[in-house]
């Protein structure tokens, strides 16, 4: 009896799964959006929801235990202060998948693997002779650098080309 198999393998070993997922991870984090396989998606989820909940509380510990896993600076900033911040009041589900269509080439499902809530960076105004109105929106455009954005979920790609069953039907 096969007992507690859990993960995917994703045919590699264990040290180029690793930097598979790390490398994944890095890039959520960078562009906030990839485009995967679904497998490759569903694996990388968990690692990443549980680095969102660990970078919710600011504390040494915890972004030593994300330094372990990410170890680049610049990544670990931006996740502690950009993306964790949006998901304060969340207790899930900070990740979502939409599905593309297939790949061309060897035919695998692709998915966008996105934040639920997306980091706009807000852009200060020319710098013209204002108002006192003008001044005041210029605070507070200021003061909300970082405002969440919720994303729509879009249609799935249809299918291109029907498939028969037959060999050579390309």
């Amino acid at each position: 009896m096969k007992k507690h198999i859990g993960g995917y393998k994703l045919n590699r070993d264990s040290e180029a799964r690793l930097a598979l997922m790390k490398n994944l991870v890095y890039s959520l984090i960078e562009h906030e959006a990839i485009v995967t396989t679904k497998i490759k998606a569903k694996a990388v989820t968990p690692i990443f929801e549980k680095m969102i909940t660990r970078a919710k509380v600011d504390s040494i510990q915890n972004r030593r235990m994300i330094q372990a896993y990410v170890q680049e600076n610049d990544l670990v900033k931006k996740l502690f202060t950009v993306i964790a911040p949006l998901y304060k009041e969340v207790k899930g589900g900070y990740t979502k998948l939409t599905l593309i269509g297939n790949r061309r080439g060897d035919n695998a499902p692709l998915v966008r693997l996105s934040l639920t809530k997306k980091s706009v960076a807000t852009t200060e105004g020319k710098k013209v002779a204002s108002t006192e109105a003008d001044k005041e929106t210029k605070k507070a455009a200021k003061i909300s650098a970082v405002v969440p954005e919720v994303v729509k979920a879009t249609k799935a790609a249809p299918k291109l080309v029907k498939r028969t069953g037959k060999r050579g039907d390309k």
